[in-house]
């Protein structure tokens, strides 16, 4: 598990272990694909060793995963781990929050990574009212629905995403992917867009991307760097 990023998930619910096991399929992908075709293994598995998934088995297995990934032991990860963010050629998109409450996010996500456009850092943030306006800071003034943008930005847990894969075009590029900020000239101009298949409004347009090239670099190292120092 050290050839690459990995992303980790503490997902809760009734019965989580259990759901999980069954959706994640038999450890060995090829019993997998016999057993549980539908499965995680079974669709995305090679082998024992590369098979897509690593779940906790036990409760005591989710009690030492989550320290290690999300509680005290978090705090030595970027020495262990150091961040994949790239800072360079690349992008910033939040899934903002509430596209997450309407679970649409993964549909976001795969829609972006079809598109051939690479996720080199990912992560998930819940920003107070502070950060979130200092985020928008140049939003500030310019555009009628700052306050709303900031309020929305804050109400939830967001998915922060750096993107790459056209060089120093990739700003420029991802935006016009993206769409117009108001889903309804969205759906007119690029009626295939993320904002005019998951937005509703103009705060509710489903992520925010980097409007100015000059700004991606700023924007990426503010989730990356300046949030992880705090």
């Amino acid at each position: 598990m050290t050839s690459g990023p990995l992303v980790a998930f503490l997902l809760v619910g009734r019965d989580a272990i259990q759901k999980v096991r069954c959706l994640a399929g038999d450890q060995d992908p090829g019993v997998a694909k016999l057993q549980q075709p539908g499965s995680l293994r079974a669709i995305y598995g090679n082998d024992f060793v590369t098979n897509a998934v690593q779940i906790s088995e036990s409760p005591a297995c989710v009690e030492k995963d989550a320290a290690l990934f999300f509680t005290t032991c978090r705090t030595a990860l970027p020495l262990l781990a150091p961040g994949t963010a790239l800072m360079t050629c690349s992008t910033c998109c939040v899934i903002k929050p509430h596209a997450v409450k309407e679970g649409v996010a993964g549909s976001i996500i795969d829609c972006i990574t079809r598109a051939n456009y690479k996720i080199t850092a990912f992560e998930l943030f819940y920003l107070d009212r502070t950060h979130a306006e200092e985020f928008y800071e140049i939003y500030k003034g310019v555009i009628p629905e700052y306050s709303d943008m900031t309020e929305e930005l804050s109400l939830g847990p967001c998915y922060v995403l750096e993107i790459s894969g056209c060089g120093e075009d990739t700003p420029a590029s991802f935006r016009e992917f993206v769409g117009p900020m108001n889903p309804i000239i969205a759906k007119k101009l690029r009626p295939t867009s993320i904002r005019a298949k998951f937005g509703t409004s103009t705060v509710k347009n489903a992520v925010h991307c980097t409007d100015l090239c000059l700004d991606a670099e700023m924007e990426v190292d503010y989730f990356f760097r300046i949030l992880q120092m705090l």
